[in-house]
This record gives C-alpha cells, sequence and structure tokens, in this order.
C-alpha cells in the first residue's frame, strides 16, 4: 500500500511539471512569436525596395508564416531554457537592427 502512494504521488508530480513545460511552450509560442513576427515584419517592411504600401503589405502577408513557423520551431526543440534564450537574443539583435535602420533613414542615409 505504501508502494502504491508513492507511485502515485510520483505521479502526479510528473504531470504537474509537464503542465507546467506545456504551459510555457504556450505562452512562449504565443507572446514570443507575436514579438518575433512583428520584428521581422517592420525589418521586411524596411529592407523591401517597394514603395511604402507594397512594402507594408507583403511584410503583412510573410507574417502568418513566419507566425506559423516560430510556433512549430517552439514545440519542435527539445529544451524550453534553449527555445526562450534563442528567441530573447534574436529579439533583441532584430530590435537593435529596426532601431540603426530607422535612425539613418531619419537622417537620410
Amino acid at each position: 500500500m505504501l508502494i502504491f502512494k508513492i507511485n502515485t504521488a510520483m505521479k502526479q508530480q510528473t504531470d504537474q511539471h509537464y503542465r507546467w513545460k506545456i504551459i510555457g511552450r504556450v505562452t512562449l509560442a504565443i507572446i514570443g512569436g507575436y514579438i518575433l513576427t512583428n520584428l521581422t515584419s517592420i525589418l521586411i517592411y524596411f529592407l523591401l525596395p517597394l514603395p511604402k504600401s507594397d512594402a507594408v503589405m507583403t511584410a503583412m502577408l510573410l507574417s502568418f508564416s513566419i507566425y506559423t513557423g516560430v510556433v512549430i520551431w517552439v514545440f519542435s526543440m527539445r529544451s524550453l531554457r534553449s527555445v526562450f534564450w534563442m528567441m530573447a537574443s534574436v529579439i533583441f539583435l532584430m530590435s537593435v537592427v529596426i532601431l540603426t535602420l530607422q535612425f539613418f533613414r531619419r537622417l537620410g542615409i
């Protein structure tokens, strides 16, 4: 009887740990994917040599594919910690590139 109680408690802890991992992945996919997709759309808008309206439309249409790819990427990686740090570093680098492009665009370069 004691062994059964220990195994049941361990199984509940394992189930709870697994649920928290899934909640973390879903949260990272939704929030991180949204931020990463928006930054990618802004970067595409800055880099495309098209009129403003065409560049915005192209970037927004590509954002659906980008978001889908980010969600698949988050759920296909083995470690949630590595996904978080890779996404955070990509978001940081893209933000720096966008701010640099915006700065040079305001200077007229």
